[in-house]
């Protein structure tokens, strides 16, 4: 079995100003592959780090260099970035995908492409990007819950009520991936922001551990009161134990204490049932959910007809509804510019 372990604390000072981390990253090729095509970065920063899990596909040849050329790109990228976080992680990942893309061009690594599921922390928030079916996980005192969406074919029926949670863990189509790196010139990802708290443990795997253990066991490994690397080791192994199908890996990350200093953009949220075109995220002038502005100016056509029924039923009062009428009008036309306005580069 060959495991690698990379147990860290990232390089801030050590004081109780300071988001600290400890960091543990096990894989694994599993019983049933050749090759491992799970790839992973451990990236300590001041502020926190960057961390990622790839789980690659195409095949020997292809696979592994797209996990690995994924997370070593991504690392790049995110240094060399110096916007806001959550701008400067979908940048990156906007980045790396136009290189696997272009790469899986080539004759030889037709097919190519990678998951990835980044955890990016910066002092007391941490931003998650997920492209594919590996997951990241939060165990916040004895809740666990799954921060990403699997952009998968069984996720996607799921999530419409067409698939009992039994039904997908079992579908036979459940590894039919919807959207990786690589597959499209167009990057779709989702975005999340979690503000930290002291004790947080996420987990960052590849499907070949979400896929055979279920979450009640994953909280029951994730809980136990051990080390870090014992218990991302224990994880591998319950894996094998259920047969291996496909190669394992797993990041552990507890937070062990966090910085006084508040970052400036608001915290990113879901939008919609799926993930999000990279470029309509960075064209968004603050990282929020625009739920609230979408759905005041949804109701804007209901009011503005019953502005034209009120100005046909009280005659009397044309004087104020008739610029009312007009204010509303105006509005719709200001949304419907701005929605066509492309994003800036």
């Amino acid at each position: 079995m060959t495991v690698s372990s990379n147990p860290l604390q990232n390089s801030a000072p050590a004081n109780k100003s300071a988001t600290l981390l400890e960091v543990t990253l096990l894989t694994d090729v599993g019983k049933a592959r050749s090759i491992n095509e799970d790839s992973g970065i451990t990236l300590p920063l001041p502020e926190g780090g960057l961390f990622a899990v790839a789980d690659g596909m195409g095949g020997h040849n292809a696979g592994d260099v797209a996990s690995q050329l994924a997370v070593r790109l991504l690392q790049e990228s995110y240094l060399e970035n110096k916007e806001s976080t959550p701008k400067r992680l979908v940048r990156a990942l906007e980045g790396v995908n136009e290189k696997v893309y272009h790469e899986a061009s080539r004759p030889d690594r037709r097919g190519m492409g990678t998951t990835i599921t980044t955890l990016a922390v910066d002092h007391g928030y941490a931003l998650v990007a997920n492209v594919g079916d590996s997951r990241i996980y939060l165990l916040r005192g004895e809740k666990l819950q799954q921060l990403t969406r699997d952009h998968s074919w069984v996720a996607e029926q799921q999530r419409r009520g067409l698939l009992s949670e039994d039904e997908a863990r079992n579908h036979r189509w459940r590894s039919v991936i919807s959207n990786a790196l690589g597959s499209s010139p167009d990057l779709k990802v989702d975005l999340l922001g979690v503000k930290l708290e002291e004790g947080d443990l996420f987990l960052l795997c590849s499907d070949g551990l979400s896929g055979v253990i279920d979450d009640d066991r994953l909280t029951q490994f994730l809980a136990a009161n051990l080390p870090l690397e014992r218990k991302a080791r224990n994880l591998i192994d319950a894996a094998n134990a259920e047969g291996g199908p496909d190669n394992i890996t797993a990041m552990l990350i507890r937070v062990v204490s966090i910085s006084k200093k508040s970052p400036s953009y608001e915290l990113p949220a879901f939008q919609g049932d799926g993930p999000m075109l990279a470029r309509d995220l960075l064209g968004e002038s603050a990282f929020v959910a625009p739920t609230t502005t979408r759905i005041s100016y949804s109701i804007l056509p209901i009011l503005l007809w019953l502005a034209l029924i009120a100005v046909i039923a009280l005659p009397e009062y044309q004087n104020e509804l008739v610029p009312l009428a007009f204010i509303i009008i105006l509005a719709i036309g200001y949304q419907y510019l701005r929605s066509r306005q492309k994003p800036p580069q």
